[in-house]
């Protein structure tokens, strides 16, 4: 079986790992695996490198003039699409394709001419709107109808003057309905749940297959109480969105309790007294070191599609505190930590005082049930079994 996934970075950030391990099992189990990204190249392990970083700037300059965010990089598609021809692939995986790197329509026709099968993964919202990768902080429902009038038109991929999110949701949706096969997962239940509303909801499968955790690598260790406890929260950047403002608000009427922030600060953030931002954390046994440490992890994001950080966090066997928006709700299991409603901080920091009464053992039992990399991994290859089994069943 040859297995071909597309996606904006191979080996670093969220996807780019996911890719790279998904890959590594695909081969592992005596299949092709095929990789096109934007930022490696390794012809021997068939990791190829689309397009270049000039020709990825001047797409993202187009894509900000005319609103269209996917409809260049010509060149580079063809050079990808001739590579497609010579692997005749069994299956496509679409991964993220919105970072100014390939022609999306030209990707799409081409796999509707030659009836590949595809997969798409819901990292975000981004494949069913027709602008923006989330919605809610907009309060949008648009994408479920057709788009028009975006809310949202100066961020995400941001266009300078036109919406053109209408027409990108029309394109989209045409083509989505012209493929042979199609296969929606998402990474959660929230978020393939929401797929079935959108315009993936006449012509695709659906499933959802978590993001996986390395158990072996986030594993617990002997946990020391804290004369202070010692309260972890992780974001690749802080802003609002993520819940800065209300770990800050927490903070300031807990100065019994020590904070620690792990990712990238704003720099015009003044932080209280016991609240440590301790930047990026590059090194994987660092991070780890941070989890086993904290007595609760805080997690007060207003949106993810799935929220790795707090699967790590429970793999460590470090209970969690969320919102009960989008993803977060169902990776917290019983005796893991708490749910509190979206944007009342106070009701977090109620939730961390009760500290005592989460199971760390429950939250790592948790984990390994939920988010076993091998088994989840496994999913993904019966998955692409049957696709291909029922494909050739059709043909």
């Amino acid at each position: 079986m040859k297995i071909v996934q597309i996606n904006a970075v191979y080996e670093y950030s969220s996807t780019g790992r996911i890719v790279k391990e998904l890959s590594n099992y695909i081969s592992s189990k005596g299949h092709e695996s095929y990789v096109f990204c934007t930022n490696t190249a390794d012809s021997e392990n068939n990791i190829f490198c689309v397009g270049t970083k000039l020709g990825r700037k001047i797409h993202g300059i187009f894509s900000r003039i005319t609103g269209l965010q996917g409809y260049f990089s010509t060149i580079s598609t063809k050079k990808v699409l001739k590579q497609l021809s010579r692997i005749s692939p069994d299956i496509a995986h679409l991964h993220n394709l919105h970072a100014n790197y390939i022609n999306v329509n030209l990707l799409l026709d081409y796999l509707i001419e030659k009836q590949i099968p595809v997969v798409i993964t819901l990292h975000d919202c981004w494949f069913f709107t027709g602008h923006c990768c989330h919605y809610l902080e907009d309060g949008c429902d648009r994408w479920k109808t057709g788009c028009g009038n975006c809310p949202a038109k100066h961020k995400w991929n941001k266009s300078w003057f036109f919406d053109q999110s209408g027409k990108v949701y029309s394109d989209r949706l045409k083509r989505y309905e012209k493929l042979k096969s199609l296969t929606v997962v998402g990474v959660s239940d929230w978020i393939t749940n929401e797929s079935k509303l959108s315009m993936f909801k006449n012509k695709s499968e659906f499933c959802r297959i978590y993001n996986w955790i390395d158990l072996n690598q986030f594993s617990p260790k002997a946990h020391e109480v804290n004369k202070r406890k010692r309260i972890l929260s992780v974001s690749q950047s802080w802003s609002d969105i993520k819940g800065l403002s209300d770990i800050i608000n927490i903070a300031q009427v807990t100065p019994e309790f020590d904070f620690v922030m792990v990712g990238e600060m704003p720099s015009n953030i003044a932080l209280p007294d016991n609240v440590k931002a301790v930047g990026v954390i590059n090194n994987l046994e660092s991070l780890v070191a941070e989890y086993q440490n904290a007595d609760l992890f805080l997690h007060l994001s207003y949106q993810e599609t799935f929220g790795k950080v707090i699967a790590e966090s429970l793999a460590c066997g470090t209970p969690a505190v969320v919102y009960d928006v989008t993803a977060m709700p169902e990776l917290i299991g019983d005796g893991c930590g708490a749910v509190v409603s979206l944007g009342d901080w106070k009701a977090a920091s109620d939730a961390i005082q009760k500290v005592e009464h989460y199971r760390r053992d429950k939250c790592r039992k948790y984990a390994e049930e939920n988010f076993d990399m091998n088994k989840l991994l496994q999913q993904w290859l019966d998955l692409y079994n049957c696709i291909k089994s029922t494909s050739e069943g059709n043909s």
